[in-house]
């Protein structure tokens, strides 16, 4: 079944919400990573949410968020990431 954020916590419905309202000028769904590229202002928080989509079931290490500025690569930063992703079978 295809993956879907109806049962997600309202935490993370008001992170979609956010998301929809910022800055993103380009967006990338790729196989191993989402990349995004954004206008930021000064010291405001956005937050970005993907999807994962793991086909077989298990336990999965998440790689952190990164950022980084395209125009000042020495500007950037490492999110922190959960220690793991478990898939169950259904």
């Amino acid at each position: 079944s295809a993956a879907s954020l109806d049962d997600a916590s309202s935490a993370v419905k008001e992170w979609q919400k956010s998301m929809q309202n910022a800055a993103i000028k380009h967006q990338e769904f790729r196989d191993d990573r989402f990349v995004a590229a954004l206008d930021v202002n000064g010291y405001d928080t956005t937050h970005l949410l993907y999807l994962a989509r793991a086909v077989t079931p298990g336990t999965y290490r998440v790689p952190p968020p990164q950022v980084e500025s395209m125009y000042r690569p020495a500007w950037n930063a490492v999110g922190a990431a959960p220690e793991r992703l478990v898939v169950r079978e259904r």
